[in-house]
């Protein structure tokens, strides 16, 4: 579905940036990019500008993967998928993962979009609207990748359990997030990943730190990067399987 202009980031003050949504292009706009995802939320709601593909610059949509789910009224338990900015759920780390909650009996709920803003807010909204446009479930588990991280504020004040796949603890609103998060959490990165440096916040809960892994939890040739892969999975699993 095509998220409208009824799609709120329904946040408390200080928690999140909300701001109006642009293409953000050079090094001019690297202090905008800052002082977006840094900034403490100025307004109640997330400004209209998902209404039609003409007018949805960054194509979010949310819905149920794989396409062609059939899409029930209520389900047992739902997994919300929040992508990276260039990484869709089919991409190899969260498309097995995907498929192995799905084998689990997980309804999965996905998001996509296409070269999304370097805005929190943005995050936070495709989260509230998946949320939203979901069948109501007895059980939420969130998933996100990279980019989708940045959901990580809103997600513990919804005490959401929740899954974080190479989270951007460089963002000082994810390391907190991530650090005294109030739900069960799973938190997967390797050493080799820019955007967990060594000096960031260590996250609560279950840790899965693999050494010489990098932002895609790739490391070394084809074979160890799917072996890596399919150990991320299991954990997942297992860690879903758990709550």
């Amino acid at each position: 579905m095509v998220l409208t202009t009824s799609s709120v980031c329904l946040l408390t003050p200080g928690i999140g940036s909300v701001t109006s949504v642009r293409t953000l292009r050079g090094s001019a706009d690297t202090a905008r990019i800052r002082e977006i995802l840094l900034c403490p939320m100025r307004i109640p709601g997330y400004p209209g500008v998902m209404t039609t593909d003409e007018t949805n610059p960054y194509r979010l949509r949310t819905g149920a993967w794989p396409p062609g789910t059939k899409v029930p009224a209520h389900v047992e338990k739902r997994v919300i998928v929040l992508p990276g900015r260039a990484y869709p759920i089919e991409a190899p780390l969260l498309f097995w993962t995907g498929s192995g909650l799905i084998e689990d009996g997980w309804f999965v709920q996905s998001v996509s979009w296409h070269r999304p803003p370097l805005d929190r807010g943005f995050v936070c909204a495709a989260l509230q609207s998946a949320l939203g446009e979901a069948p109501r479930a007895d059980r939420t588990l969130v998933v996100a990748k990279s980019l989708g991280t940045h959901a990580a504020p809103v997600a513990a004040q919804l005490r959401l359990p929740a899954v974080w796949l190479t989270p951007v603890l460089t963002d000082t609103a994810v390391g907190e997030a991530l650090s005294s998060y109030p739900a069960p959490q799973l938190t997967i990165g390797g050493s080799a990943d820019p955007l967990w440096p060594v000096d960031a916040p260590h996250p609560s809960g279950a840790v899965m730190y693999v050494e010489g892994a990098d932002h895609g939890m790739e490391v070394g040739g084809v074979r160890e990067s799917n072996a890596v892969h399919m150990d991320v999975v299991d954990r997942v699993r297992a860690f879903a399987g758990s709550l």
